[in-house]
């Protein structure tokens, strides 16, 4: 089975190197208000060779995201200390949370179609959480692109629940002639700390799993997959078996989970989904266990966007060779029959809130 997984792996590598594809990574990183130190871009060097970067952070620093020219200071020295030449397509700061897409200067078939913001915090009114959603057009492609940063604590399960459907509600909305945000865009990303922890296990039980490298034990407690499962939350998305290490929680600079006196139950809480389509490959989905200087470890996700003449000899998607996310018996089916199923109006005519201007696009 894995040697067959190989081979489909091999071959995607193979087609997409042949044609006009764009590889998309995305970031999502919880920086606990510690940014990265300006010599170490590790985290970025991840996402090597990518056309398009696409970075949410949550909880940055109070003075990098009040501060007009500080919002985009700290990515911009990582990225000159890579030596790589990225233009600012897109960046949007709401609180702690922000949203930052970066292209190669050669790309040029990239448009903001509309870029927009909700409160998820006390009242809904304060910015401690919340969501960004940029839709943007790749070509002849439209993506949404959502980042979150989503209620804490272990027990706030419908807490989450409620803010992923207000977010649904207030920036996935349905439009005025009646089509919903599904049939718009072609594909959604929704990344960030969505904050679901592991349900009913006790810390003890967690790092029993995890010495014995029995990871995929756990998945079956994950709040978001059960949630997901039962039609709470997220069911119109798609994510791979998760194969890294929890993401959550870390004394900083260091590969321990947490060691103060609450000693939280190590979690994903960091979480990449999307909607499948047959021209949205996810390549790779993984943690980055080498920036340490968070309670959170980032994640990344690799995507390729096939062309539409790569898409036209290749229609089977990343489902074929991805692992699922199931577990044993009782196992829970995430796939909802929605998913990459809706028809799309012409991505000319994307019209989601209220659409903004935006200066020509800078090189970093």
């Amino acid at each position: 089975k894995m040697q067959n997984q190989l081979v489909r792996f091999l071959f995607l590598k193979l087609l997409v190197s042949k044609g006009d594809s764009r590889s998309i990574g995305v970031v999502s990183w919880n920086l606990n208000q510690q940014l990265p130190p300006k010599t170490s871009s590790l985290w970025l060097r991840s996402l090597a060779n990518c056309d398009i970067i696409v970075v949410g952070v949550q909880e940055l620093r109070d003075n990098e995201s009040t501060n007009k020219a500080g919002k985009r200071a700290w990515l911009k020295s990582a990225l000159k200390s890579e030596k790589k030449k990225y233009r600012t397509i897109a960046h949007h700061t709401l609180g702690g949370l922000q949203l930052v897409v970066l292209a190669k200067s050669e790309i040029c078939d990239i448009e903001i179609c509309s870029i927009n913001d909700v409160a998820l915090g006390l009242g809904n009114v304060m910015l401690n959480k919340g969501a960004i959603c940029l839709i943007l057009k790749i070509g002849s492609m439209t993506i949404a692109l959502v980042t979150a940063h989503l209620a804490a604590h272990h027990g706030a399960v419908q807490e989450r629940n409620t803010q992923y459907i207000r977010t649904d509600d207030e920036l996935l909305s349905t439009l005025p002639d009646g089509r919903t945000f599904h049939h718009v865009v072609d594909a959604t990303i929704f990344f960030g700390d969505l904050n679901y922890r592991l349900h009913g296990l006790r810390r003890s039980e967690v790092e029993l799993a995890l010495s014995e490298s029995a990871e995929s034990e756990l998945l079956y407690f994950d709040q978001l997959f059960r949630e997901r499962g039962n039609g709470h939350a997220f069911s119109p998305f798609s994510e791979p078996k998760l194969t890294f290490l929890p993401t959550y929680k870390f004394d900083r600079h260091s590969n321990s989970y947490d060691s103060s006196s609450k000693r939280r139950i190590p979690a994903w809480t960091d979480r990449i989904l999307y909607t499948p389509h047959s021209r949205l490959h996810l390549i790779e989905y993984s943690s980055i266990p080498s920036a340490k200087h968070s309670d959170h470890r980032p994640i990344l996700a690799r995507f390729q966007l096939l062309s539409e003449q790569e898409n036209g000899d290749n229609h089977h998607g990343e489902a074929s060779f991805l692992p699922s996310l199931t577990m044993g018996r009782e196992a829970v089916h995430t796939r909802s029959s929605r998913l990459g199923h809706s028809p799309r109006a012409s991505s000319t005519n994307v019209k989601v809130g209220k659409r903004k201007r935006y200066p020509k696009t800078k090189e970093l």
